[in-house]
Parts: C-alpha cells; sequence; structure tokens
C-alpha cells in the first residue's frame, strides 16, 4: 500500500451514498443526514459516513453471533467493489463491525 493515499469523501461527489442502502436486507432501511440503519442478513445494523470513513455496527443483542452477519457483509462489499474504477477501499473489521475507508487509486 502506498504511503500516499488519497481520500475519497463520501459526498456523492467523490463516492455516492446511494449504493449503501442496497447493502441492507432487501434494501430497506431508514436513512437520515449520514446514517442509515436497517438489517444485514437479518441483525439490526447501522451505516454511518465522514469524510472518506463508512463505519458499519451492528447492534449488541445477547443471543445473537453477529460473526455471520459481518461474513455476509463483508460478502455483500466485495459485491459492490468494481475492479474498473478509480476507486477501493480498505476494509478492517472487529466483533461489532466494519470498518471502510475509501481512496482513490494512483
Amino acid at each position: 500500500m502506498s504511503k500516499n493515499l488519497i481520500p475519497a469523501p463520501i459526498d456523492n461527489k467523490n463516492v455516492m451514498e446511494d449504493w449503501i442502502n442496497e447493502v441492507f436486507d432487501n434494501g430497506d432501511c431508514t436513512e437520515d443526514r449520514k446514517r442509515i440503519i436497517g438489517f444485514i442478513d437479518h441483525s439490526p445494523a447501522m451505516a454511518s459516513w465522514h469524510d472518506n470513513v463508512l463505519i458499519w455496527t451492528f447492534y449488541e443483542e445477547a443471543w445473537l453471533d453477529r460473526q455471520d452477519s459481518i461474513k455476509e457483509l463483508r460478502r455483500r462489499l466485495a459485491e459492490k467493489e468494481d475492479p474498473n474504477s478509480n476507486l477501493y477501499s480498505l476494509i478492517t473489521g472487529g466483533e461489532h463491525g466494519l470498518v471502510q475507508k475509501f481512496y482513490w487509486k494512483e
């Protein structure tokens, strides 16, 4: 990875926001400013973003194993990647969700 990463903000100019809705189950979600709440693999989840960072968070439920939902989220995000695009994203994660950062290719 290059040291000169050029952030691509999620602002409907550099990175569009409309595809985020499609990641949720059946595209069924509720949006308010830079937050979307819905379900991913039947688990309650939220996507929120600022600048070039998109945070995918799953809500705490004692009986819910989020690992399957996080795997499904990774699969859905991989489907959205376009190898021919000038944009790419770096995805890191933990037990409660994923962080996706967008950059321009050099």
